[in-house]
């Protein structure tokens, strides 16, 4: 397959410690980032983890960078357009070769060599990167003034020009030349106007798609919750040395309860293995801590409590419009939460509402999701050169985080005990997730 999009992005200083902070954030994620990018729709990252139970996406709008383009659009338009004059040309020939009526046949060749060029034009630059790789090298600097990152095709030698770009990219694939991204991080040394501008370039191949994929959680008839994203850390980060949380909604309480889930925390374990010492003892070991809040400090509050609990068609578990249990990975969480609240704590936006985190959510076995944006233009004007239409570079992002819960089926009755708030660690063993649909 071939690439038929190019990628020229410059990121002005206020953008690259939020581009910077995602790419940290994925790391946590997943071990393979997907880069999609289209000079109109901005640049999406995603990345999935191993078990398929998390998936994070961050979308960069065009007005993220100081420069949104692909070479194509300055450099390879006049040779991209003359070549396909040509293959258009030899295919028509062939057409009305072969054709019984040439002009009804070069007709219909030229209307679908014009749908088939505008197609390969209006597809994305789509590519793979390991995350390993990329993480240590692309990080924030004292002093930033720019980051540029654009793809090309190398076969072993290096360079910072967008010229690399140009040039047919089949051939350049069977010279066996590889594609790349490139990385050129631009800084002063000092913060004095007469400071030398240093230069870094870190040029890592990648390996190019022909598509992504993107999952989905779906939000009709959904509950949802809006919080101050340090509000959902301050639930979630005391839970230690566990890998999943258990998080009870209770509507009839208006509280909202966390708590750590283990593999040996229920009844039934502990029924299997009453008679076993050494299993025993681990699991009355095991730390539990349990947090909670009311409904009073979050932004906003909607929980659905019209659903038809005998409709078996949905699954529900009973008591479904007065508390929901939802148990799912808390180290991916724990990072969206994270990034989330380090952008917060770096605005640039000033007289203007902190951004919340949305969480949307069903019952236990549907994905949740949460997100959070900037898209909104602030009150007050900068005069930098990093500001496009009043609109800051960095507030123009956005990030989502769908994570896999475990089936409302497999918590059973005496695994978690919603009657007593301070019961919520009593969960069943099961720890099977539903994997995120892709």
């Amino acid at each position: 397959f071939i690439v038929h999009c190019t990628m020229d992005v410059v990121l002005p200083a206020p953008s690259i410690r939020v581009f910077c902070a995602s790419l940290v954030c994925a790391s946590k994620v997943g071990k393979d980032l997907y880069i999609e990018f289209d000079p109109t729709k901005g640049l999406i990252l995603r990345t999935l983890n191993d078990a398929k139970s998390a998936y994070i996406c961050f979308r960069f709008l065009p007005h993220f960078f100081q420069r949104c383009t692909t070479p194509q659009d300055h450099h390879h338009h006049h040779h991209h357009h003359h070549a396909q004059q040509r293959q258009n040309q030899r295919k028509r020939r062939r057409d009305n070769y072969s054709s019984e009526s040439p002009s009804s046949g070069t007709q219909q060749t030229s209307q679908t060599s014009t749908q088939n060029s505008q197609e390969q034009a209006s597809k994305p630059f789509v590519c793979r990167v390991s995350l390993r790789a990329l993480t240590p090298l692309v990080r924030p600097r004292k002093n930033e003034l720019c980051l540029r990152i654009w793809s090309h095709y190398t076969g072993g030698t290096t360079s910072n020009s967008s010229n690399d770009c140009q040039g047919n990219q089949s051939q350049e694939e069977n010279d066996g030349s590889r594609l790349c991204l490139s990385f050129e991080f631009q800084w002063q040394a000092s913060n004095s106007d007469h400071a030398p501008l240093l230069k870094a370039l870190h040029c890592i191949p990648v390996t190019p798609l022909s598509h992504s994929s993107a999952a989905t959680a779906s939000r009709e008839d959904a509950s949802d919750l809006k919080a101050h994203p340090s509000v959902l850390l301050r639930l979630l980060d005391p839970l230690k040395r566990t890998a999943e949380a258990a998080l009870i909604v209770r509507a009839d309480l208006e509280r909202i309860h966390a708590s750590s889930f283990h593999q040996s925390s229920s009844a039934g374990i502990h029924q299997e293995t009453n008679n076993n010492a050494v299993l025993q003892a681990n699991s009355d070991s095991l730390l539990k801590t349990e947090t909670g809040l009311g409904c009073d400090d979050l932004k906003d509050f909607f929980f659905k409590q019209d659903r038809d609990e005998d409709e078996e068609e949905l699954d529900m578990p009973p008591h479904v419009n007065q508390h929901v249990i939802l148990v799912f990975p808390i180290k991916e969480a724990k990072a969206f939460l994270q990034f989330a609240n380090s952008q917060q704590a770096h605005q640039h936006v000033h007289e203007q509402e902190d951004a919340v985190c949305d969480v949307f959510f069903h019952w236990g076995g549907k994905p949740i999701s949460w997100h959070i944006q900037q898209t909104r233009a602030p009150t007050a004007i900068f005069s930098d050169h990093n500001n496009v239409n009043g609109v800051h570079p960095s507030s123009a992002w956005k990030a989502e985080l769908i994570l896999a819960t475990l089936d409302h089926s497999l918590l059973g009755t005496t695994g978690m005990n919603v009657q007593t708030a301070s019961r919520t660690s009593d969960v069943s063993s099961n720890q099977s997730h539903r994997r995120v649909s892709t």
